[in-house]
């Protein structure tokens, strides 16, 4: 036996190893020879010493990884493909590995893998071995703090104070871990310095009275990510302050109970403080007259012969010295009823109008005090009313009364539901009727507004009256000219040439032989254009215009719309010849007018711009001219000089108003030889 890479190996099987590597050196040299080619025998892994080896946290491990190779001058590689954290393999396969503080305890699978470097398939092997980790507890390090909401480092009672882990440290590490909590108090007194604080097992916790004078802390606890149950404790809070708390009171034997008139009444208020030491005192804040609590909260009274059945109130305060409490309860009062007495001498024997209110009072008294009466009426005309807590009655007879007596029967119940709770009395009253107007109803006449100018317009007026077999007479106080109103209410009219466009207030009576009424509508009124018509004459009579004589004649138009201005037009005319806003046409014939007829057309616009806004009408004239004397020229000869046998001539010219006239000269006066041509 001897000892090679850390593994023993017995003689035999080192020789029985040589001796094969041998002879596949000799097969080997052989195949050289026949120039064949070598394969290439994969490595095998031996893992004898790594194998279910047991390893403890922090401590080292190490074992040796033996490959096999019948390969000559074969140089292995080793790697480890699955490993744990830290975990090595050396060039001559030595593994090596010391498990840290966050090792968990079970069993960790290592890979490892030869390879003989030929890149052959066949040139690696793969085995695996299984290492037993044992962990040991690293136990919790850092601190576990405790802050109050109160923001100024003491804790008072009803303060929330919360854990804060942020400084706890745990070398077997802390992702994800899921922590637990139990709150403790540390007592002042040494008989038990510390209580388990029951049901406390948040984050978070909320100081109580049992606390005041204590200091809190909390425990923590926790699995740690090697698996370990570990428990940390944080630091201790000031000692709570107290902060008064109210007294409690209990009225149970106070509520739902009866208190009869004349009877003994008792109940015993209780309260309770939980702060010790404390002096309690009791007072009644709201109670009926004469009952009384003493100083153990014992409530005494006797209801006395006012009281009436009614629901008492009772309100009881406790005192703490600080806080003041106060709770109510209810009790029932039951007392003996009297009778209410009614009164209906203030409505007697009244004369009421139609649609004219009348009220009265009915009144009642109980010799019961606090009763609370409450009036109805049994019998009653439509319409009449009474407030049920005062008695006051009011009524206003409406259109449909008729002259009469009416019966009416009042009640009065002091709400205790006695027997004798309840008085009833009767009044008569005189109704007087009188007339009701009739109502006009315009609708229709409202709905259909426009009346057209010679198109027949008509609506039909409604009325009615609540008195019966009244007759109703129609008639128009304000309407426009021909506009009727028949017997059943007819309207018509047909809108005349002369109507202009606009509004005409209707007026409407009905009289039912009594009263009138009176009502309007608004009718929008349409006018229809009617085309003016032109008279000319005036100047058909005068027809004979002269030249340099002023000629005038005046037109006139008539229109069957009322108002109406018009507008003169000349749409032909000879030149000069003008005509004014009132059809007054003139004209004075120049010199250079022709005897002759001229045609003069008038035109008459009524300005509503209808298609029929115009007339137009025409007359012929007559013109006369007159000879106009020519005028001679001569610029052309003055102030020119004749000289002897040297021929002298000048150009004489003429014009005449006169249009197409010929010209003749002479000369009347002239020296001999001198003569003037037609030109």
């Amino acid at each position: 036996m001897f000892e090679t890479g850390g593994f023993m190996y017995r003689a035999k099987f080192y020789v029985r190893w040589f001796l094969l590597l041998l002879a596949l050196t000799a097969c080997k040299s052989e195949n050289n020879t026949s120039n064949q080619n070598t394969q290439n025998d994969r490595p095998k892994l031996v893992l004898n010493t790594c194998k279910n080896s047991n390893i403890i946290e922090n401590n080292q491990f190490t074992c040796q990884v033996l490959a096999e190779d019948l390969n000559p001058n074969t140089t292995l590689k080793y790697r480890l493909n699955t490993l744990p954290m830290g975990m090595t393999i050396d060039l001559n396969g030595k593994i090596s590995w010391t498990p840290g503080d966050s090792v968990s305890s079970g069993q960790r699978v290592i890979e490892v893998e030869v390879d003989d470097k030929s890149g052959t398939g066949n040139a690696t092997d793969i085995k695996t071995f299984t290492l037993n980790v044992t962990a040991i507890n690293d136990g919790p390090k850092g601190d576990i703090n405790v802050i109050s909401d109160n923001k100024t480092g003491k804790v008072s009672q009803g303060d929330k104070v919360t854990t804060v882990v942020a400084e706890l440290f745990d070398p077997d590490g802390l992702m994800g871990v899921e922590y637990k909590y139990q709150w403790y108090r540390q007592k002042a007194t040494n008989d038990q310095p510390i209580e388990e604080i029951d049901g406390a097992t948040n984050k978070s916790y909320q100081a109580t009275n049992a606390d005041v004078a204590h200091q809190l802390f909390v425990e923590v606890s926790y699995k740690d990510n090697a698996g370990f149950d570990n428990k940390a404790r944080s630091s201790t809070t000031s000692h709570v302050i107290n902060i008064n708390d109210p007294p409690v009171l209990n009225l149970t034997s106070c509520r739902k109970r009866k208190a009869i008139e004349d009877d003994q009444f008792t109940c015993q208020v209780l309260a309770d403080d939980v702060d010790l030491n404390t002096t309690l005192t009791y007072r009644l804040s709201k109670f009926p007259q004469d009952m009384t609590i003493d100083a153990e909260g014992k409530i005494s009274w006797i209801p006395g012969d006012s009281v009436s059945a009614d629901i008492e109130t009772i309100e009881v305060q406790v005192h703490d010295e600080i806080a003041i409490i106060t709770e109510k309860f209810i009790l029932n009062v039951i007392a003996k009823n009297d009778p209410p007495v009614l009164s209906v001498d203030k409505c007697t024997n009244h004369e009421v109008i139609e649609n004219k209110k009348f009220a009265c009072h009915v009144s009642a008294e109980d010799l019961d005090s606090h009763t609370t009466l409450t009036y109805r009426l049994n019998r009653a005309p439509k319409g009449m009313i009474i407030d049920r807590d005062t008695g006051y009655i009011s009524w206003i007879p409406g259109d449909s009364v008729s002259d009469g007596i009416e019966i009416v029967e009042v009640e009065v119940d002091d709400q205790s539901n006695a027997d004798n709770a309840i008085d009833t009395m009767t009044f008569t009253l005189k109704v007087k009727a009188k007339n009701d107007q009739p109502v006009l109803d315009l609708k229709n006449c409202i709905n259909d507004s426009t009346a057209i100018e010679n198109i027949e317009y008509s609506c039909h007026v409604k009325a009615s009256d609540l008195d019966q077999d009244t007759t109703l007479t129609y008639s128009l106080n304000k309407f426009p000219q021909d506009m009727t109103i028949d017997v059943g209410g007819k309207i018509s009219w047909t809108p005349g040439d002369t109507v202009r466009d606009g509004i005409e207030t209707i007026e409407v009576q009905v009289h039912d032989g009594i009263a009138i009424v009176t009502e309007e509508f608004i009718l929008n009124v349409k006018a229809v254009n009617d085309m003016p018509v032109l008279d000319l004459k005036n100047c058909i009579n005068n027809s004979t215009a002269t030249e340099d004589i002023k000629y005038s004649c005046q037109v006139h138009a008539s229109d069957l719309d009322l108002n109406t201005t018009f507008t003169y037009r000349l749409t032909k005319s000879p030149e000069g010849m003008s005509i004014d806003t009132q059809g007054f046409i003139s004209w004075t014939p120049e010199d250079w007018i022709r005897s002759e007829s001229q045609e003069v057309q008038v035109e008459a616009d009524d300005g509503s711009g209808a298609d029929n806004a115009t007339d137009t009408s025409t007359f012929t004239l007559d013109v006369i001219a007159t000879n106009d004397a020519p005028v001679l020229n001569l610029k052309g000869c003055e102030g020119k000089t004749a000289i002897e046998d040297d021929e002298f001539t000048c150009q004489v010219k003429a014009e005449d108003p006169d249009p197409t006239y010929t010209f003749t000269y002479r000369l009347t006066k002239s020296p001999e030889g001198m003569s003037i041509d037609t030109q």
